[in-house]
């Protein structure tokens, strides 16, 4: 997929880890950036700082909260920087 700059070319590994409480059955995905022991991809920028948390909250029949969280997000980051700085 062709993407505009900052997003294009960026290659990254990620862990996943899925729990799911058996009781309530809230349900949570995390997302961490890590290490590829084969390293960089040529011609790729390497996602080495990203960890997302999902979750998925049971409240009704058929009805189910999902959140989002981005702990660290290289292009949040950005786009602050960017604003602060006024481009």
């Amino acid at each position: 997929m062709k993407m505009p700059w900052p997003i294009s070319n960026r290659h990254i590994l990620n862990l996943r880890e899925i729990k799911q409480n058996k009781n309530t059955f809230y349900v949570t995905i995390t997302d961490s950036a890590v290490r590829d022991p084969q390293g960089p991809r040529k011609g790729f920028i390497r996602i080495t700082n990203s960890h997302q948390v999902w979750t998925f909250t049971p409240l009704l029949q058929d009805l189910i909260y999902v959140a989002a969280i981005d702990y660290r997000s290289w292009l949040i980051k950005f786009v602050w920087a960017s604003l602060a700085r006024g481009s």
